[in-house]
């Protein structure tokens, strides 16, 4: 046997990890038959273990506190579902036949401008559609769609026709008979 035992799980002067000698530690012990030095490295103590435990676990729940945050933030952005909710019965209530219009419309990807929100969907008698006067290929969502669609129905005239401006004026949201 080359060398004395005096740190546990240690076999040689070698990293654990990566099998390479550690030029700088300064510990040094004498082997069993010479007196060459021997080097052997050090070790983390249980604090610097617990350390990087601690930082570990904390990464982990920023991150999953971030995760959580994308999830939350969108519904925080979007529209007030019940007073969406209550416009939609209001619409319901002046012409039914427009909320099957309205959701047949928001339905698909609507884009400020582009030809099929300008020229809108007409069904049962009734023509939705949104038109643009300035920020023109403004992505429009679903939910929003609906939303200020349903408003328009509400606010409008007994049929529920009428003509809503959203953004700062620049989306016109309108529902004529069709």
């Amino acid at each position: 046997m080359k060398c004395i035992m005096i740190k546990r799980g240690m076999s040689d002067n070698r990293d654990q990890h990566t099998g390479i000698v550690n030029p700088q530690d300064t510990r040094f012990f004498l082997s069993h038959r010479s007196s060459k030095k021997i080097q052997i490295p050090k070790q983390p103590s249980k604090s610097n273990k617990q350390t990087k435990m601690l930082s570990r676990s904390l990464s982990i729940l920023f991150l999953g506190f971030i995760a959580l945050l994308s999830l939350i933030t969108p519904a925080l952005a979007g529209p007030d579902f019940w007073t969406m909710y209550q416009n939609e019965l209001q619409c319901a209530r002046k012409d039914v036949r427009m909320l099957g219009t309205i959701n047949q419309f928001c339905n698909t990807n609507v884009y400020t401008g582009g030809q099929y929100a300008a020229n809108g969907v007409a069904s049962w008698g009734v023509r939705v559609g949104i038109g643009a006067s300035c920020k023109w290929g403004t992505y429009v969502p679903q939910v929003w769609c609906q939303s200020q669609m349903y408003e328009v129905c509400a606010w409008g005239g007994n049929k529920g026709r009428g003509e809503r401006k959203y953004d700062g004026g620049c989306q016109h949201f309108w529902i004529t008979n069709g």
